[in-house]
C-alpha cells in the first residue's frame, strides 16, 4: 500500500493527480478482466481423459494412409494377388524354358563365333596346304587342320550317330582350354563340338606353346594367359610339351566322347528347362505349405522365414539335379564309346593327361593360375557345378569303373570259351 502510494504520489507530481487517477484505475481494469477470463477457461476446459475419449472417436472417421507392410500383407492373401501370381510365375518360368531352348536351337552360331579361335594377325600362320577350310564359318577364324578332319571323318560311327545326326555335327578350333559342346543333334542347326589346336597336336616338335593362350572359363573382358616360353626351365618346358600330346587312341577316344554327349539324349532338354522347373516346384510347394500350415494368419517374419527355407531347398535341389544329370549324361557317353578295356586305357591316358597338364601350367604361369586351377590339376568348378560330379578327376573314376566291367566280362568271357573247347560247359 505504501508502494502505490508512493508511485501515486510521484505520478501526481508529474503528470497531475487526474492523470495518476486514470491510469491507476485502467490498470487495475485489465488485471481484473484477465483474471475472469482466466478461471473461466479452466473452468470450461474438459479434462484429460475426455479429450482422449474424443480424439479416439473422431479417428474412426478419419482414413489414416497404412504403412507398406500393412498393405502387402493384406494385399497378399487376396484371390487376385493369388492369381496375379500365378500368371507372374508361369510366365517367368516358360521365359526361362524359351530362352533356353532359343539359345541352343536358334543360337548356337553365334557361340561358335564367340568361342572359336581367331585368326589374329601375327597370332598363327595359315597355311593353305595343310589346313582345310570349313565350310559356314568366318575366314576370320582359324580353318580346321587335317587332323581335326580325320577325328571328325574317323569317330561318327564309334559315337553312335545316325546319318542325319553326322551330318548336323561340325567342329571347329576353340580358343578355350578344354573342348566345348554347343548345340544338339535334334535340333536344326546341330551340334557344334569346338576342340583346342593343342589337343590336335600329334608331336612334340608340333608344340607351339607360344601361339596358345591359356584360358579355363569364357570371359570376353580376359583373353587368357600367356605361357613364358622363354622363363621356363628347359626340363620342365619339356615335361609341359609332353603333357600337351596325347596318343592316337586318346585323340579319338576325345572325339567319340564329345560327338556322343549332346546327340540323341533327352537329357540335354531336361537340363535346359531345369531353373523353369524349379521355379513351378517351388511355387507349388509354398502354395501347398501355405494352405496346409496357414501361413497367411501367422506372423510375416515366420512366413518369410519358411518361405525362405523352401527357396533355398529348391535350388539345393536344382543345383544337384543339375550336377547329377550331367554326371549321368557323363557316364552314359562314355559307355557307348569305351567297348574294350584297350579304348578304356586311351581315356584314362586323356584324363591323366590333362590332370598332368594342368598341374604343370599352375606350376608355370604362377599365382594367378591358382585362382582358375586347382592344386590336383582340375579346374576351379563354378558356383553351380560340384567338382566331385563333372571334374576330370570325378569322370577318370567313371572311366576305370568300366575299365573294371569290361576286364571282368573278358575274364568270364575267356573261361566260357576254354570251357567249350574242353568239352566241360554244358
Amino acid at each position: 500500500m505504501i508502494r502505490l502510494i508512493s508511485s501515486s504520489h510521484m505520478f501526481s507530481k508529474l503528470f497531475g493527480s487526474n492523470s495518476c487517477t486514470s491510469i491507476i484505475r485502467q490498470q487495475f481494469t485489465v488485471k481484473k478482466s484477465t483474471i475472469q477470463h482466466r478461471t473461466m477457461g479452466t473452468r470450461d476446459m474438459p479434462s484429460l481423459k475426455q479429450f482422449q475419449k474424443a480424439a479416439k472417436d473422431a479417428k474412426k472417421d478419419i482414413p489414416i494412409e497404412k504403412s507398406r507392410f500393412e498393405y502387402w500383407s493384406e494385399r497378399v492373401v487376396s484371390d487376385e494377388y493369388r492369381d496375379k501370381v500365378f500368371i507372374g510365375v508361369m510366365s517367368a518360368a516358360v521365359s526361362f524354358i524359351g530362352v533356353g531352348f532359343f539359345f541352343q536351337a536358334m543360337r548356337p552360331i553365334q557361340l561358335v563365333k564367340r568361342y572359336g579361335e581367331k585368326n589374329t594377325e601375327g597370332k598363327y600362320k595359315v597355311e593353305p596346304q595343310t589346313f582345310i577350310e570349313a565350310e559356314g564359318y568366318s575366314p576370320n577364324f582359324i580353318p580346321n587342320n587335317k587332323e581335326l578332319v580325320n577325328l571328325y571323318s574317323e569317330c561318327g560311327a564309334r559315337a553312335g550317330l545316325t546319318v542325319g545326326e553326322y551330318e548336323k555335327t561340325s567342329v571347329f578350333h576353340t580358343y578355350m582350354l578344354d573342348p566345348v559342346n554347343i548345340g544338339n543333334t535334334f535340333f536344326l542347326d546341330g551340334l557344334h563340338i569346338g576342340v583346342p589346336r593343342h589337343m590336335t597336336w600329334t608331336s612334340v616338335e608340333e608344340t607351339d606353346l607360344s601361339s596358345i593362350s591359356i584360358t579355363p572359363f569364357y570371359n570376353p573382358l580376359f583373353d587368357g594367359f600367356k605361357i613364358p616360353v622363354d622363363r621356363i626351365d628347359p626340363d620342365l618346358l619339356q615335361q609341359l610339351k609332353e603333357s600337351f600330346v596325347m596318343s592316337s587312341g586318346a585323340r579319338k577316344f576325345m572325339m567319340s566322347y564329345l560327338m556322343s554327349q549332346n546327340s540323341r539324349h533327352y537329357g540335354q532338354h531336361v537340363l535346359i528347362a531345369l531353373p523353369g522347373i524349379m521355379l513351378i516346384l517351388h511355387y507349388i510347394f509354398g502354395l501347398l505349405m501355405n494352405s496346409k500350415q496357414g501361413l497367411m494368419e501367422q506372423k510375416r517374419f515366420y512366413r518369410l522365414g519358411l518361405q525362405s527355407l523352401l527357396l533355398v531347398i529348391c535350388v539345393g535341389m536344382a543345383l544337384y539335379s543339375y550336377n547329377d544329370i550331367r554326371s549321368i549324361l557323363n557316364s552314359n557317353a562314355m559307355e557307348r564309346v569305351i567297348r574294350t578295356p584297350e579304348e578304356a586305357d586311351d581315356a584314362i591316358e586323356f584324363f591323366e593327361k590333362c590332370l598332368e597338364r594342368n598341374r604343370l601350367l599352375r606350376k608355370v604361369i604362377g599365382k594367378e593360375a591358382e585362382y582358375y586351377i586347382e592344386e590336383d590339376g582340375n579346374i576351379v568348378p563354378t558356383f553351380y557345378e560340384f567338382s566331385q560330379a563333372v571334374n576330370y578327376s570325378a569322370q577318370l573314376e567313371i572311366v576305370k569303373g568300366i575299365k573294371d566291367r569290361l576286364e571282368a566280362y573278358e575274364k568270364a568271357k575267356a573261361k566260357v570259351q576254354a570251357e567249350v573247347e574242353k568239352g566241360e560247359f554244358s
